[in-house]
Order: C-alpha cells, then structure tokens, then sequence
C-alpha cells in the first residue's frame, strides 16, 4: 500500500476497502464512540461502515489516513492501528478540524497518537497551508486533553454542557494551533518521509 507519510513508529496512508472489516470492529465498541461522538451513539455494521468509505471518497474537504504502527514484530510491514483525518477544510480562511482514533484497544495508550498529531500538523500547516486547526474534545476524555496541550493546542474555550453522555452533561473543550505557534518537532522535512 502506498504510504504518505511515515515517521519512526507510525505511517499514515490511504483508507482501502480491505481495512473496513476492522474498522466496523472496533468503531462498534462503545468505548471508543464515547469519546468520538458527540451526538446519541450509534454502533456501525458493515453497510454503515461502507456508506462513510463512500462519503470519504465523495469528500473535497476531507483527508482521511489509516494509521498503521511499524514496530509491531508481530507486523514487519506495519499494522493497522486506527485513522486520523484534517476535515472541514475551509480555504479561505485557511482553517480545518483534527481527528484522531487509535481505535484499536490493544494499542491505545501507547504513545502512537503523539507522533500521529505530529505527522498530520506538519502536513496540515506546510502541505494544505492552513493557517489554524481546531479539534473538540469531550471534558472527561482527560489523556487526550493532556496529550493535545503537549502537542501545542490552546484552549479556546468550552461549550458549557454540550455532551449528554451517560447519565449527566459534559462540557465539550474547543482547542486549536495557529501555524505561528507550532513548532515542528524535528527540521523541517526529517518528521515525515512523503512516499512515491
């Protein structure tokens, strides 16, 4: 498979088909969904699964990668771990939305996403040369908040009691990077490798 972006322990490449078996998988564990879905959960199966591949492709404001880890020993040429995507790309105002799941439940906790949100900063400010990129984060999600501050996101603010999830309201934070801020985390061109 093509990769586009790869960095020691992570490469970002296309979405295929085949890897939506395990996509339907592990996004249909509410685990995951109640830290991604701000709106009442719904599980996937295989048809919704590939109902949203569709939409992806059909997107011109969408760039979605599959995450594959490359120092699994089990997987010499990389596993697939989760997907990452810069979407609601707003051109003229040169601003978008992260998202990150390593969606996989054996591989969370890791340290995969840090190199994740690095690879796809670089490429959101020196590729798409966006000028801002947001992400919302729900107030219990407290790992990913941390990781997000590490990783050079302000917060902006909250929507105060925006998520009804289990049984109570949630702020939901809104943090963001201005391309002035952030500083690549290696010279420029030695973060990621893009591939032929």
């Amino acid at each position: 498979m093509t990769t586009l972006l790869r960095g020691t322990r992570v490469a970002l490449r296309p979405v295929e088909k085949s890897d939506l078996p395990d996509f339907t998988k592990w996004f249909s564990r509410y685990e995951l969904h109640r830290t991604l879905t701000p709106g009442a959960i719904r599980l996937v199966n295989t048809d919704a699964e590939e109902a949203w591949f569709r939409s992806i492709l059909d997107s011109k404001d969408t760039w979605l990668y599959a995450i594959d880890a490359l120092d699994d020993p089990q997987a010499p040429g990389g596993r697939l771990i989760g997907s990452t995507s810069i979407f609601r790309v707003d051109g003229k105002n040169r601003e978008a939305t992260f998202g990150i799941a390593i969606a996989d439940p054996t591989m969370q906790g890791k340290g995969y996403g840090d190199e994740v949100i690095d690879l796809m900063l670089e490429w959101g400010f020196l590729e798409l040369n966006l000028h801002r990129i947001q992400l919302t984060v729900v107030a219990f999600n407290e790992r990913a908040i941390r990781l997000y501050e590490r990783k050079g996101f302000k917060h902006e603010g909250a929507r105060r009691d925006a998520i009804w999830r289990e049984g109570r309201y949630w702020d939901e934070h809104v943090m963001s990077v201005l391309r002035p801020e952030w500083t690549p985390p290696r010279a420029i061109g030695s973060a990621s490798e893009v591939m032929k």
